[in-house]
């Protein structure tokens, strides 16, 4: 017991004084919440959300199909943003809707100026459970209206987890989103429990196998007998392979070798502003030539 507020006949223990810092984190941390949320809002109007973008190639020629569209956030006092410091607050306020659907346009917008280039891209953006929403689909098939791209330019990646909970109306979305003709793929694959049959009647076109399944692929027999089990699996449902990643020449030639379709990391390169990816792929065909 509290000594002091014991002798002025409190009765209280030392919990309490826990208890209240407890709350009052947990006040902080909403107060923080909603503070962030503000933010997003502001930061949608005022145009400080960029997006950067990692290529995907083609296996083993290397040939870049798409590009995935990684979010970051300009912010004016605390700099540039990675998604770890915003999306969890995104998602728990409600701003991750209007904040998925701005990714989609800056990055549809990125394509058709790709293609103005000369440059026949796709580009891929992350999707998580809670943009799943009926709606959705039409609001997808709006923008690559707007940017006169066909659907299946765009690529929307989903989280394993978020597909196994079974939601009905997720079910029906994805129907919908592969009937608008984008393509849908599970991003991670390896680090959810969701079942692979359930996944296969799904409308997806590809899996993502996660880096931590990757990595060691060039030095670990367990892990080469793990992927190839997944690519040799997942082939037989119909879907294509992207061993996520990759980060040296060793790892590539491996999932190469495993049969994975395409490869993702800083191999390739790291993440890159719309302008260097464009120098970067540049660069890259003078290379080849």
């Amino acid at each position: 017991m509290n000594s002091l507020a014991a002798d002025r006949g409190l009765g209280v223990r030392f919990a309490l004084p826990w208890r209240r810092r407890s709350g009052v984190m947990r006040g902080v941390d909403e107060f923080n919440r909603m503070a962030t949320a503000r933010s997003l809002a502001r930061a949608l109007d005022e145009d400080e959300l960029v997006v950067h973008y990692l290529p995907k190639a083609e296996l083993p020629g290397g040939k870049v199909r798409s590009a995935e569209a990684l979010l970051r956030w300009q912010h004016p006092k605390r700099g540039l943003l990675a998604p770890a410091e915003f999306i969890a607050q995104a998602e728990q306020s409600g701003v991750i809707g209007p904040l998925t659907l701005a990714v989609i346009d800056k990055a549809l917008g990125q394509a058709a100026s790709w293609r103005h280039l000369g440059m026949e891209i796709g580009v891929d953006v992350n999707v998580g459970a809670r943009n799943l929403q009926l709606g959705f689909p039409e609001e997808v098939r709006t923008l690559t209206e707007k940017w006169k791209m066909d659907p299946r330019v765009l690529g929307l990646e989903l989280s394993e987890g978020g597909l196994a909970a079974g939601d009905a109306d997720a079910t029906t979305v994805l129907a919908e989103l592969a009937n608008t003709g984008v393509r849908l793929s599970i991003d991670d694959f390896g680090t959810s429990a969701s079942s692979l049959d359930r996944l296969r009647h799904m409308p997806l076109r590809e899996i993502k196998i996660d880096r931590s399944f990757i990595a060691g692929v060039s030095r670990d027999e367990s892990d080469r007998t793990l992927v190839r089990s997944i690519v040799d699996m997942t082939h037989s449902f119909g879907f294509k392979i992207v061993a996520e990643g990759v980060e040296d020449q060793e790892v590539w030639d491996t999932v190469s070798q495993l049969g994975c379709d395409f490869a993702q990391g800083y191999f390739l390169t790291r993440p890159l502003p719309a302008e260097e990816f464009v120098e970067w792929m540049r660069s890259r065909a003078a290379a080849a030539a």
